[in-house]
């Protein structure tokens, strides 16, 4: 394991079943205490998803690097993924092929020992301690939200053909509607984030078997190899975040508290 404060692993894997990956992922480190990770997968089917994951990321790193030190985390990924949503609209404006391209978009950034977290779309972010795996966020899909209406359960929306029917997504919309949450980790966390096509496959508690224990690097590849052997029909994408250490940060504003009880999940 590293000394460094946080360890981060991406994988991006073509799968099966697509030509080619409309998935993205990327992560920016301006210093030792803070990192940002993204993962966006590109609607299939519409034409253009491969732009619109691909402008969603880039559009999330270049905002962070160009942004100055110590700003609100908050603020600036709730303005990031307005800013991707823009960027999506103007390249599906100027080339009509691409005027149905949409993508789902979860970020995270980490400074000391807090997380926040913008999420739209079918794209996950867990929480890996100790012996336990919790989704941080919902899926904005059909099959979801029937499950949350007790239409139907939880299982059978797993093989729902319309799971991958989104409800949220960037570039549907002028103005996405967005969740942001805000936790407090541990040392020895674990935050995963992986598209659709790892998820569909690989259940929650695999998932924290291939990562604990594991390096940020290996617990990809061990989640992408397991699902891989399972005739996957979707691209593959996962990033892993270790957090070895963490700083601890002063309440801001009294906004952010610890333990997962108080998890912040606010709807725009």
């Amino acid at each position: 394991m590293s000394d460094a404060p946080f360890e981060v692993g991406l994988l991006s894997d073509l799968g099966g079943g697509w030509p080619g990956n409309e998935d993205a992922c990327g992560q920016c480190q301006l210093d030792d205490n803070e990192v940002l990770v993204a993962v966006a997968d590109g609607v299939g089917g519409n034409g253009g998803g491969d732009v619109a994951s691909r402008l969603a990321i880039e559009t999330t790193i270049r905002l962070y690097r160009a942004g100055p030190a110590g700003r609100d985390p908050g603020k600036f990924l709730r303005h990031a993924v307005r800013q991707a949503n823009v960027a999506i609209h103007d390249d599906a404006l100027a080339t009509p092929a691409l005027a149905r391209m949409a993508t789902t978009l979860t970020a995270v950034i980490v400074r000391g020992d807090l997380l926040w977290a913008v999420h739209v779309g079918d794209t996950r972010l867990y929480l890996v301690r100790g012996e336990t795996i919790r989704p941080l966020t919902r899926d904005h899909n059909v099959a979801s939200e029937r499950v949350r209406l007790h239409l139907q359960g939880a299982e059978s929306a797993r093989q729902d053909p319309e799971r991958s029917l989104l409800t949220r997504s960037l570039g549907a919309s002028f103005v996405p509607s967005v969740d942001r949450l805000s936790a407090q980790l541990e040392p020895g966390d674990r935050l995963v984030l992986c598209t659709d096509g790892i998820h569909t496959l690989i259940e929650d508690q695999e998932i924290l078997g291939y990562c604990r224990g594991q390096s940020a690097r290996a617990a990809c590849r061990s989640v992408v190899a397991a699902a891989k052997r399972r005739n996957p029909r979707d691209n593959l994408t996962i990033a892993v975040v270790v957090v070895n250490d963490v700083t601890r940060s002063a309440p801001e504003r009294g906004a952010w508290r610890s333990g997962l009880s108080r998890l912040l999940n606010i709807l725009d």
